[in-house]
């Protein structure tokens, strides 16, 4: 008899998602039979289908061999990263988002079983700047005038001081 057992996140995805470091938007429940060992008709979905430059995409997946080393390849067949099969088959992985905007498509396969998904990187959104002066801890700038009035009030008592002095000695 054939069990079927629902996917869950990962704990570092489940991290993830709960510093809000990553989206939960597209993500899709799958359903895998834990009793597969080949022929198992994988399939793959990306958690965070729109990512930004250099981010990190996660993907989790089933359908694979148990024990079976899972390799994650994109454009070109380039090796982006790899995983274990869990012992119901089940996979989840995070790999480097290219730095560079556009669609991609990824496949996972432990050599008897593949599965494609595509994801997205959204171009960097571009920092915001103010209109005004960065805050430098001061709120207020009427210390700073008060020092000067007193020390500019010091000065003119220490030159009245010395020409006094300078009349006296004259007289």
């Amino acid at each position: 008899m054939k069990r079927l057992v629902r996917l869950t996140l990962g704990v570092a995805t489940a991290a993830l998602i709960t510093l809000g470091l990553i989206s939960t938007a597209g993500a899709q429940q799958i359903v895998v039979n834990p009793n597969c060992y080949s022929n198992c008709s994988a399939v793959i979905t990306i958690v965070n289908i729109n990512v930004g430059p250099g981010g990190t995409v996660i993907i989790n997946g089933g359908g694979f061999i148990p024990g079976a080393r899972v390799i994650i390849l994109g454009p070109g067949g380039q090796v982006l990263g790899e995983t274990i099969a869990r012992p119901d088959g089940t996979i989840s992985a995070g790999i480097a988002a290219p730095t560079d905007p556009g669609n991609y498509s990824v496949t996972a396969t432990d050599g008897t079983n593949s599965a494609v998904a595509d994801f997205t990187v959204t171009a960097a959104e571009p920092v915001a700047v103010a209109g005004s002066l960065p805050y430098t801890g001061s709120g207020t700038s009427l210390p700073l005038a008060e020092i000067g009035a007193g020390l500019a009030g010091l000065g003119a008592l220490v030159v009245l001081s010395v020409r006094k002095h300078q009349a006296k000695a004259s007289a």
